[in-house]
């Protein structure tokens, strides 16, 4: 079963445990079996797509935009090409084994090109 099949299971199963048992029982429920696992979920890093959202949005630039460029490959085992635009002019191409995988790299060339700017920017002001 696929990562967002088991999420996906585990949210009707909660969902049910809700419906019967009310809010304070499944929350309670939910400390029990996860309480020390989610204490950590702040350490966990976002990924290209999240941060390249967060950056874009935090400019007043709109959300990021993907678009498939091309499908390469069998269909068993096909390659993607996907571009990521913010605001139009500034693009970046990325790819992957999955659309997915795909905007994933496209988002994190962005991020280079943009701490490359930052970097230059930084630079040019000493």
């Amino acid at each position: 079963m696929t990562e967002k099949g088991l999420a996906d299971t585990l949210e009707v199963i909660i969902g049910a445990y809700y419906t019967n048992n009310g809010y304070n029982k499944t929350k309670n429920m939910v400390d029990c079996l996860w309480k020390n696992r989610l204490k950590n979920i702040s350490n966990i890093k976002p990924d290209s797509k999240t941060l390249l959202q967060e950056w874009s949005q935090s400019k007043k630039l709109g959300l990021p935009i993907y678009s498939i460029i091309k499908k390469t490959g069998p269909d068993h085992d096909p390659s993607f090409t996907v571009r990521v635009e913010v605001k139009k002019n500034n693009f970046k191409m990325g790819l992957g084994k999955t659309v997915q995988d795909a905007e994933q790299d496209a988002a994190e060339q962005f991020l280079k090109k943009i701490r490359k700017v930052d970097e230059k920017k930084t630079s040019s002001d000493y």
